[in-house]
């Protein structure tokens, strides 16, 4: 594990801090559900949603990155660098994880990974939790705000 004062050495950035060992990682699609839900779960979770879309914008009412900022306030981040390149394509490919995980682990916080897609499986937050979990982190996918809004 490498300690935040170390650079990537093909990169030259700062290397990702080590995981706080008691900071979540939750993943959710919002397609299907009300943006006043996700604050409620995110104040449940005492967590900041981190927006993974590379362009933070949605034909769906209240979900574009300047409503979901105004709306949840300092609990909502947008890290493009999280986001995927390929999504108009339909492959996967993360514009710079390295970049993305350092700036969410410096939260220091559990955060809510959001995606639009309501589908773990076939969505890049998958990759990014993956990348999470390897470095040690606990990820855990969320489909039913509702119930875990209520636990």
């Amino acid at each position: 594990m490498q300690i935040q004062d170390e650079v990537n050495e093909q990169s030259g950035e700062p290397a990702p801090a080590a995981p706080p060992a008691a900071v979540r990682v939750y993943t959710t699609g919002y397609a299907g559900k009300r943006p006043a839900d996700l604050r409620r779960l995110a104040e449940a979770l005492d967590a900041i949603v981190v927006d993974i879309r590379i362009n933070p914008i949605s034909r769906m009412p209240g979900w574009g990155g300047k409503q979901l900022a105004s709306h949840l306030g300092d609990r909502y981040r947008q890290v493009p660098a999280l986001g995927n390149e390929l999504y108009r394509a339909g492959g996967f490919r993360i514009a710079d994880l390295e970049r993305g995980m350092a700036e969410v682990l410096a939260l220091g916080r559990n955060v809510i990974l959001l995606c639009v897609c309501i589908e773990y499986q076939l969505c890049h937050r998958r990759l990014v939790a993956d990348a999470f979990a390897a470095r040690g982190m606990r990820v855990i996918e969320i489909a039913d705000w509702q119930k875990t809004i209520e636990m």
